[in-house]
């Protein structure tokens, strides 16, 4: 076999179906929805009682996630699990076989990818201060369902999402990226628990929600 380079890496990958190699060892799919398939987990090393294996056909080429063991990976690494090899290194090996590569494509493939690496960063770039706005509505929103009608949790995020349309605004991404970590990665302790500022908001929802109970019930007594 030849040096193992990144192109050649990539083409096993995209030469390679995960789906098609479990069906040849014999594991098939338990649903298919088109865009990914739902199977027992193959791995010897997880056994596993219900689909919690999931192979996704998005992206340039298929990688799996088991929601129940945690692995996730490509075929490389589906191939290492299953044949119980003990390195990626020997899966190549073994799912490259006798490839041969030209100089031609090696060179093609790096002037590829620098192109999609400078046009994946101008784009991640522009679109960035959206993701970042959009996960913070998302977490918000998730907040909020847990506490419908709480008017103080309602006006905490009218008070939270309007400084994150002021950042869009004047484009201020260093102010946005501080809400983001601020609500993401702070961690306040309470009663032994370090909890970030949505969770701890969620436990004062909640006791207030408990004194309102204890409050109703001792009215009606």
């Amino acid at each position: 076999m030849a040096k193992i380079t990144k192109y050649m890496i990539e083409k096993i990958r995209k030469d390679n179906s995960i789906v098609d190699f479990l069906s040849e060892k014999g594991h098939n799919p338990e649903k298919d929805y088109g865009d990914k398939a739902c199977y027992i987990c193959p791995f010897p090393s997880h056994e596993d009682t219900k689909p919690s294996f999931f192979v996704y056909r998005t992206g340039p080429h298929e990688n799996f996630y088991c929601w129940g063991c945690k692995k996730s990976g490509d075929i490389i690494e589906a191939y290492k699990e299953v044949n119980g090899l003990k390195s990626r290194w020997e899966a190549i090996k073994r799912l490259g076989g006798d490839m041969e590569i030209s100089y031609d494509e090696e060179l093609r493939y790096a002037i590829d990818g620098l192109d999609e690496d400078y046009e994946a960063t101008a784009m991640s770039a522009r679109a960035m201060p959206g993701k970042i706005a959009l996960n913070i509505s998302m977490i918000g929103n998730q907040h909020m369902s847990q506490f419908p009608g709480d008017q103080d949790e309602f006006d905490f995020l009218e008070r939270l999402y309007s400084m994150v349309d002021q950042c869009i605004r004047q484009n201020d991404m260093s102010e946005l990226l501080k809400i983001y970590a601020y609500i993401t990665e702070r961690r306040i302790p309470i009663d032994g628990v370090d909890m970030t500022p949505f969770a701890y908001r969620a436990k004062l929802a909640a006791d207030r929600v408990r004194a309102k109970q204890v409050q109703d019930l001792e009215s009606e007594i």
